[in-house]
């Protein structure tokens, strides 16, 4: 069949979606006027005749209807609301955001002043998109002409009047709604149809572009919205992380490999066999170290310390820049604890994670700059560029673990949510990392079923008793209320309820004791373990533990070897009192520092007076053995009275007379007397005098006035000390621990 070339350009134009008009020909209604003239010459003239015109014949244009609606930028049309035009496939769309598709209304009809309805079509959108304009953040879509750049101007459209052959450029608005969660996706294409009209030459049918044409002939926009890409990175950007970085020790049981150096803080000298791993000092604390473990940041904090500051790091992996919020959360992801407004949180006790405060600033700690949330609270925020990071810093602060009877580690789950969402979104983490502070802790004291005692002076509560005359403990010298050796043993337990293991320092300590002569002596205590090995001790005399668990525990034991030479005591009060000692034990790494001071010993009296008596016949040798003499011969008695206990005896009085079953002074004259004293001086403290004072008559009177011939009867003679220097024989009168009396009297056998 034969086809006007006026349809094939029609036909062609269609196919490639080209924004020229192609238009269908003469204006519908016009006239098309057809008249025959006739000339000749007149054959009664041969002279050229008048034309003869024909009659006229006209001919009226019908209408011919038709219009398209194609893409501006010439991409094919004709597809879904699933597969529009890659041009116009828009992603990374924010909620209550926008889509601008410019079009073309071409007119491929031969009707002038054409009119073109639009309204959009959204059938098969993804998500349901009203197809009128946006109303209370719903979303819709909306018509506008298009300037010379092709962006809408002037006020929305519904229809637009094309001349024949015109073409009219237009834009459509895609409003996403305020409410669009990501991923989700909307579309919409304009649907344009002609109304039924008529002119001059007849009326015409409506047409609708999507059925009149070629069937299903839309054009779809898409906007897909824009789905954040946060992550925490691999350890915080700021400061850079640094390896090695010391760690506390990870071997409970052992010895620490150098005594003289355990494993210590940063800012501490440091060992090379001390444990380390990536992390960073913590900037306010710098003998904090922080351990970045992936996503995860440990902290190890100091004794007394109550607050860590981490050096957090958010990474936008997303095409646009996200001003992202900053919260603790859980794992429902939602914000936790009390929102302060000033970019802190106050996170109360939960089940046991102690409560702690949470506060967000800069990695400069100034404020970050804030932003209301959809719960209405203010909440800090931090800008991070597309595919890049922004750090922050995340400063914790609790209570003095150091006051606790058992700390526990505070875990911190740092929430980010993504600014790029739905305004009336909740407020809901899009990743997450964890801050988690492990707080030191320790115990030390007398043990009293595995509980650290310090208000016990000793086991039972009772000081510890020796015998300073016997042997010291053999091993293990472990045996506590043993009071037949001179070795006092007191079980102690360090107790570490802290989130981390730490080995301990016993501190090199003595006790001062007082000698039989008065004199302070110096008593090292040392330690052992339960099978009675030493406890490893330092250049400097001091004790250094096994590494003991984190809420583990370690039995020690104080061991002090007292010295035969210590005075008994006098119990908690009086010249000698049971003296006491200080332990000290300390964590080598986290500083904590408990003292033990009232632990005490008390020292029994042993030992016992002794007193001898040796004879002297006519100026010989004194002996105790028998002996004989004639009337008249000179008979010396000479007695030495020896304090033999380790502690001074009082009321102390030597006596010599018939009454103990003697009858020398019976059958001798008594000629003279001589004392001498020993042991009575270098005391400390000095006695105040000692001075001898006799009595010959029976104890009732003591003087100074040494006895004569003729004052000394058969009651004898006593001796006694006055070391008070108050002049008379009282019961205050001591005679030293150690000191002796020797008493010579002479006599002529009657």
């Amino acid at each position: 069949m034969k086809v006007s070339k006026t349809i094939l350009t029609l036909i062609v134009a269609l196919a490639a979606g080209s924004a020229a008009a192609a238009s269908a020909g003469t204006t519908a209604g016009t006239g098309i006027n057809n008249v025959a003239t006739a000339s000749f010459d007149d054959p009664s003239t041969g002279t050229a005749a008048p034309a003869v015109n024909s009659n006229t014949v006209t001919t009226t244009v019908l209408p011919v209807i038709g219009f398209d609606i194609v893409y501006t930028d010439g991409s094919a049309d004709g597809n879904t609301a699933s597969t529009p035009a890659t041009s116009a496939d828009k992603t990374n769309i924010l909620p209550g955001g926008t889509v601008n598709t410019p079009y073309s209304v071409v007119n491929n009809s031969n009707i002038d002043n054409y009119v073109v309805n639009l309204t959009a079509d959204t059938t098969g959108s993804s998500t349901a998109l009203p197809n009128v304009a946006p109303t209370a953040g719903a979303g819709g879509v909306q018509y506008f002409l298009a300037d010379a750049a092709g962006n809408p101007t002037g006020p929305a459209i519904t229809q637009v009047t094309l001349s024949n052959g015109g073409t009219i450029k237009i834009v459509q608005v895609l409003t996403v709604p305020s409410a669009a969660t990501k991923a989700q996706q909307y579309s919409a294409s304009p649907h344009g149809v002609a109304p039924a009209g008529g002119t001059g030459s007849g009326a015409y049918l409506a047409y609708d572009e999507n059925t009149n044409g070629n069937n299903g002939d839309l054009e779809f926009s898409r906007a897909t919205i824009y789905s954040p890409v946060l992550t925490p990175p691999l350890g915080p950007s700021t400061p850079v992380p640094t390896s090695p970085i010391v760690i506390p020790p990870t071997n409970p049981g052992t010895d620490p490999n150098n005594p003289n150096n355990p494993v210590s803080p940063p800012t501490t000298p440091t060992d090379p066999t001390d444990p380390s791993g990536t992390g960073y000092p913590d900037s306010a604390h710098p003998t904090t170290s922080i351990a970045v473990i992936g996503n995860d940041q440990n902290a190890y904090p100091l004794a007394n310390q109550t607050s860590v500051t981490f050096s957090n790091n958010v990474h936008n992996g997303g095409a646009l820049s996200d001003t992202v919020k900053l919260f603790p959360t859980d794992a429902t992801g939602n914000p936790i604890g009390t929102n302060n407004g000033d970019g802190s949180f106050t996170v109360p006790a939960i089940g046991g994670n102690p409560g702690y405060k949470v506060t967000f600033t800069k990695l400069d700690n100034t404020a970050l700059a804030t932003a209301t949330g959809s719960d209405g609270k203010v909440y800090p925020v931090l800008t991070v560029a597309a595919g890049g990071d922004s750090g922050y810093h995340v400063k914790i602060d609790y209570a003095n673990p150091q006051t606790l009877p058992d700390p526990v580690a505070i875990a911190v789950t740092v929430g980010v949510s993504s600014g790029n969402k739905a305004s009336t979104d909740p407020v809901n983490a899009d990743t997450k990392s964890k801050d988690t502070i492990y707080p030191p802790g320790m115990f030390f004291g007398d043990d009293v079923s595995g509980v650290p005692t310090p208000a016990q002076v000793g086991p039972g509560n009772a000081a510890q008793t020796v015998d300073p005359s016997k042997s010291a403990a053999g091993a293990p010298v472990t045996a506590a209320g043993v009071n037949t050796d001179a070795t006092a043993v007191f079980p102690m337990v360090i107790t570490n309820p802290g989130e981390y293991n730490d080995s301990f320092t016993l501190t090199k300590t003595t006790i001062i004791m007082i000698s039989t002569r008065g004199s302070t002596v110096s008593v090292p205590v040392r330690y052992v373990y339960a099978d009675g090995s030493a406890v490893t001790q330092d250049t400097a005399g001091n004790y250094i533990t096994k590494v003991v668990a984190a809420n583990g525990s370690l039995k020690v034991y104080a061991v002090v070897d007292v010295p035969v030479n210590i005075a008994a005591t006098t119990g908690t009060t009086g010249s000698n009192p049971e003296p006491s000692f200080t332990q000290t034990a300390t964590g080598n790494y986290s500083g904590v520092q408990v003292i033990d001071n009232n632990d005490r010993i008390k020292v029994q009296y042993t030992g016992a007076i002794s007193v001898a008596k040796t004879q002297s016949v006519r100026g010989s040798a004194f002996s105790a053995a028998a002996a004989t003499a004639r009337p008249g011969d000179a008979l010396a008695y000479q007695i030495v009275a020896t304090n033999n206990y380790n502690a001074s005896v009082f009321n102390f009085k030597l006596k010599d007379n018939n009454a103990t079953g003697g009858n020398a002074f019976t059958y001798t004259d008594f000629v003279s007397v001589n004392v001498i004293l020993n042991g009575f001086t270098g005391q400390t403290p000095a006695l105040a005098s000692s001075n001898v004072y006799y009595s010959v008559d029976g104890g009732n009177t003591f003087t100074t006035t040494v006895p004569t011939p003729a004052t000394v009867g058969t009651n004898g003679l006593q001796v006694a000390i006055d070391t008070d220097n108050s002049g008379t024989i009282t019961a205050a009168d001591q005679v030293p621990a150690g000191a002796s009396i020797t008493l010579t009297i002479n006599t002529t056998v009657k």
